[in-house]
């Protein structure tokens, strides 16, 4: 039986413990990105031998442009009748369904579908051919497909492997080698954020093109089974908004790892005066890390790029622990000519350690990336540990996804979604934003909080507050935006940037007032604004910076937009936002000073 589903009230927080003073409002949060097809040849196609036969769930959002036969996601060969597919079909009397498929037997979905509509559609499978198809969470349709034998490999979505090709836009999609209950496909509904729903093993994600890269000719497959698609004529779209909802937490480091095997160490990589121990517990929760033993004074090991080394600038980073005070040192070496390195304290916990090193010139054979563990007065059995080491031209060296493939020297991602706290791939969530309540925004992404009556409105007294890890961009960021924009009755805390600092707004009535103080740039700042009698005062880290007798007037009739100005809603954050807030009053000086003093610890430390 389906499971109701809806999109009202639910609770303010994306993730972790509400902190919300509202404390039930949720936050969705929503990418400006996805592929739109023309309905003539555009495509996504690829290949994988890791998508099941049966036994498996396709999930994906897709808006139509023209009602018409056309393919969602579609993989085997129709050739051989071996196809399986998720595609919109003629239902008859110019009514179209959403549709399961296996070649010449097709179950249909009971609900027309229209344009310019965003759904959620999915289709289930068995062994025994039973499809059910769901449609915005809800069981929308049940049959029997024959499944005839399968061997192919390879996929297609917006094409049904007819040339029956989708006109829209089409974001997220997912299989899954498992057969996803109600409960779970209403969760990926609910929560458009998630990419694997509660209850279900990460590992079960057999292939994830959410196609929100924004450029380029690959839809990169964050499930870590590394089965890219190529894209062919299909081109992104920007500004879509509701419920696209997933790149606002995903941190999208396009690069290239320089150096091969580095989830394979031993056998690949050179070790000088060490033996090797593998099997030994990671960072992320697996068992991929190496224990490196001394047997000399000058315990080393070491790799080279020998391809894509054609700019002077390089990032080394790993992963690295051993016995706390002793010291690593993490080398960049070109041509074993130039020997750039530094030097790191260890501690008995996990940390990154990174270097960026720009050379006097151009390698000519190689650069190494090179690590030194234990660096300092090292014995026979003193002890190191080392975890997923990556090398990169420029100063990005995020690009590693721990597929524990055997190579990885192909541009990757570093998805970031959400699972229980933790990305697909096990790594927590928030490492790269201290604490529990951040969003990584990147440039087209923004989080909205439903109509609120409880929200203070008119002149009357109230409170925002937000963190913010300011990055700087030449327009307009909006970190926190209530009001709307039809009477220009809004209440804001912005950024106005030259491209090399910012200074601190405050959005009222039919203007933005410039308080003349700048954010802490590539830093973590604490902004609140009160409103009290009609007299505005703005705070930084505590302090109060302003006073102005203007009053911020809003309207409780509109959404709360986090990330995005609502004056221009082609201007996004670049920044992280972490902890908004919004009172119906006005917090005293000394309660906006504990609020820093309760933060800068988690923030700025």
């Amino acid at each position: 039986m389906g499971v109701i589903t809806n999109l009202i009230n639910k609770p303010f927080n994306p993730r972790g413990n509400d902190q919300s003073p509202l404390a039930y409002n949720k936050a969705a949060i929503y990418s400006g990105k996805a592929l739109d097809f023309d309905g003539v040849n555009d495509l996504v196609s690829g290949s994988s031998s890791s998508l099941p036969v049966s036994d498996y769930t396709i999930a994906a959002w897709f808006n139509l442009d023209t009602l018409k036969a056309s393919g969602v996601f579609t993989w085997g060969d129709e050739a051989t009748s071996e196809r399986r597919s998720l595609f919109v079909w003629d239902g008859g009397s110019g009514s179209y369904y959403l549709y399961s498929s296996t070649y010449g037997s097709n179950v249909r979905g009971n609900t027309p579908l229209s344009v310019g509509r965003w759904y959620f559609g999915a289709v289930t499978l068995t062994t025994g051919g039973e499809a059910t198809i769901y449609l915005n969470g809800n069981q929308d349709g049940i049959g029997t497909n024959t499944l005839a034998a399968y061997t192919g490999t390879t996929y297609k979505i917006g094409d049904t492997g007819s040339s029956e090709t989708f006109d829209g836009e089409i974001s997220g999609t997912r299989v899954f080698n498992q057969v996803l209950t109600p409960a779970q496909i209403a969760d990926l509904y609910n929560f458009p954020e998630k990419i694997v729903p509660t209850g279900v093993a990460n590992t079960a994600l057999k292939l994830w093109l959410p196609m929100q890269e924004g450029a380029g000719t690959t839809a990169y497959d964050g499930s870590g089974n590394g089965n890219h698609g190529t894209i062919s004529g299909a081109t992104y779209v920007n500004g879509v908004g509701a419920p696209v909802a997933q790149t606002a937490v995903i941190n999208w480091n396009k690069g290239s790892n320089l150096v091969a095997y580095s989830d394979v160490l031993q056998g690949n990589w050179t070790l000088n005066g060490a033996t090797w121990t593998s099997g030994q517990d990671d960072p992320i929760g697996g068992t991929k890390a190496y224990k490196i033993t001394s047997t000399g004074s000058d315990p080393y090991l070491v790799q080279n790029a020998t391809t894509g080394i054609t700019v002077t600038q390089y990032t080394a980073k790993c992963w690295v622990k051993g016995a706390a005070g002793r010291e690593a040192r993490l080398w960049i070496i070109r041509d074993n000519i130039n020997f750039e390195s530094e030097d790191f304290t260890l501690t008995g916990d996990w940390q990154e350690i990174e270097t960026t090193k720009t050379l006097p010139t151009t390698p000519i054979n190689f650069v190494s990336f090179r690590l030194d563990i234990p660096n300092n007065a090292p014995g026979s059995g003193d002890v190191g540990y080392i975890f997923a080491p990556r090398l990169v031209a420029g100063d990005n060296a995020d690009v590693y996804i721990p597929t524990f493939a055997t190579a990885q020297t192909s541009p990757v991602l570093l998805p970031q979604g959400l699972t229980a706290g933790r990305d697909i791939t096990g790594v927590n969530l928030f490492e790269n934003v201290r604490k529990q309540g951040a969003l990584n925004l990147d440039g087209s992404s923004f989080a909205e909080v439903h109509k609120n009556d409880s929200v203070p409105e008119g002149i009357e007294d109230r409170t925002m507050e937000v963190w913010v890890y300011h990055r700087p961009q030449t327009t307009f960021q909006s970190f926190i935006e209530l009001g709307e924009m039809t009477t220009n009755k809004r209440f804001a805390i912005l950024s106005q940037d030259s491209g090399s600092g910012g200074n601190i707004y405050i959005a009222g009535q039919g203007y933005d007032t410039n308080t003349g103080v700048s954010y802490n740039t590539n830093a973590w700042n604490h902004i609140a604004v009160t409103l009290e009698s009609g007299t505005q005062k703005v705070y930084k880290n505590g302090v109060s910076i302003s006073n102005l007798s203007r009053p911020l007037y809003n309207t409780a009739s509109d959404t709360i937009e986090i990330g995005r100005h609502k004056q221009n809603s082609a201007e996004y954050s670049y920044s992280t936002i972490a902890q908004p807030r919004i009172y119906n009053r006005a917090l005293t000086a000394e309660e906006v000073q504990r609020n820093y003093d309760a933060g800068k610890n988690i923030y700025t430390n």
